[in-house]
């Protein structure tokens, strides 16, 4: 509007123009007054009148507000209207709502510290750009998604969908920022569905904060349930998104890799983190530092990512080297989460119980890597005594075992057989998981040995019989 315009191109002429007014109105109360006291002491009567400045100034003043915000949005509808034949034509116009409606609300912080000082106090200068702003976005973008009841957010893209709810989010703080007492009012008594709010007081000189008060916590209440509905959406596509591509990359076949030390591992851990890495910061890039939005779906990420890892652990344990594989696989997965959430977290402003709430999750999950990687290296074991108990568990305390072995020689096979499996496991795994193999195997020899010696006498039991 005009009168916007003039106050950030030329403050000092908005200056005098108000000044003018507020002079004007002063003279015009004076003389108003003096007339009152002489004529009760005389019979004239006065024919002057004076225009009501005041009144008409705050009114051009909203006027001017109402048709920059109408203008703005005009603008992104035409635009719209002339795409309407391509097939994003409609995802164009929504992400330029949202954008002529993020310049307007980022305007109300203009208009308080460059416009306001250039008028009286009393002419609540950001109240009037607030209401206007308000108004005019909450029904452009209520219109964007069916209605207060959201009927077209199951339309919107995930994308659009972070976006909706980082514009709320955005409206609110500025809103409740500006008018602290409108975070207090979460009821109002009156709805501005269609209906301009009405800004002035009795002789239309000054600006009825209370409507324009109740005005800004309607729209603020109306918007914050549009952001529920929006923010639900977007965690059911969170979720769905996040378990379509774990399915995916956990039943497709991982590349195999040997590192020159020969350490074996899949491409199983970038996989993983290169879809989660990229659907966090997509989401965070899109909402404020301190969503909760942000929170739930970091969290819901995260335990869908254990719930996964829990169901599909033992898939990758199909012989010696894929457990050799998949412990390295955990372990650097656990890793991984751990910089992504420190990452995440060095990044956000999130308040102590939100961070207490990511932390545990996080914890949960890279518990969950750790706890399978060492379940991996343990589980050499099982392919490790196949081959044994083929080659020497059918001959350990045999007759011929008792009677002509008299070196052991059993038990030398075992050990030296034990011995290249453990210089395979230093090969292909790291030196932490190889202890845990070793334990494995130790104890795996134990309970090899036992079931032998119980198998035989089973078997001489029944050859009495």
């Amino acid at each position: 509007g005009s009168a916007f315009d003039l106050s950030m191109n030329n403050p000092a002429g908005m200056v005098a123009l108000v000044e003018a007014v507020e002079v004007y109105e002063r003279a015009a109360e004076t003389f108003k007054k003096k007339k009152e006291e002489q004529s009760a002491d005389s019979t004239e009567s006065t024919r002057l009148n004076f225009t009501n400045m005041r009144a008409a100034a705050l009114e051009q003043l909203y006027q001017d507000f109402e048709m920059r915000g109408v203008e703005m949005f005009r603008g992104v509808h035409e635009n719209a209207a002339d795409l309407a034949d391509e097939e994003d034509a409609a995802n164009t116009q929504f992400t330029a709502v949202l954008k002529a409606a993020t310049e307007l609300v980022t305007e109300i912080d203009i208009v308080k510290h460059q416009m306001s000082p250039c008028f009286a106090p009393h002419w609540h200068v950001e109240a009037l750009w607030s209401s206007c702003v308000a108004h005019v976005c909450s029904n452009h973008i209520v219109q964007q998604i069916g209605g207060p009841d959201g009927q077209n957010l199951p339309e919107l893209t995930i994308t659009q969908l972070l976006e909706l709810v980082a514009w709320v989010e955005y409206f609110r703080e500025t809103i409740e920022e500006t008018f602290p007492e409108v975070a207090s009012m979460r009821d109002t008594k009156k709805t501005y569905f269609e209906e301009r709010p009405e800004l002035f007081a009795g002789d239309k000189k000054t600006v009825n904060m209370q409507n324009a008060t109740e005005s800004l916590a309607w729209v603020n209440n109306m918007l914050w349930e549009v952001h529920r509905l929006a923010q639900e959406e977007f965690l059911v596509r969170t979720r769905s998104q996040t378990d379509e591509w774990l399915d995916k990359v956990y039943g497709s076949e991982t590349v195999k890799n040997q590192s020159s030390e020969g350490k074996l591992t899949t491409s199983l851990c970038e996989d993983v983190f290169s879809f989660s890495s990229v659907q966090l910061r997509t989401i965070r890039e899109r909402l404020s530092k301190k969503s909760d939005a942000l929170i739930l779906a970091v969290c819901i990420i995260l335990s869908h990512m254990r719930s996964k890892q829990v169901h599909a652990r033992n898939n990758f344990l199909q012989d010696l080297e894929t457990c050799c594989a998949a412990s390295n696989d955990f372990t650097r997965m656990s890793e991984k989460c751990e910089d992504m959430i420190s990452e995440l977290m060095s990044q956000c402003e999130f308040s102590e119980d939100m961070t207490f709430t990511v932390e545990a999750t996080s914890d949960e999950l890279m518990g969950v890597y750790s706890s399978d990687a060492v379940y991996s290296a343990r589980s050499v074991h099982i392919y490790v005594f196949d081959p044994i108990e083929e080659e020497i568990g059918i001959r350990l305390f045999e007759e011929d075992w008792e009677e002509t072995m008299v070196d052991n020689d059993l038990a030398i096979s075992l050990v030296r057989t034990l011995e290249d499996f453990h210089e395979d496991l230093e090969h292909y795994m790291d030196d932490f998981m190889v202890v845990k193999s070793m334990m494995s195997l130790m104890s795996a020899t134990i309970i090899f040995y036992a079931k032998c010696l119980l198998l035989r006498a089973e078997k001489h039991r029944n050859n009495k019989r």
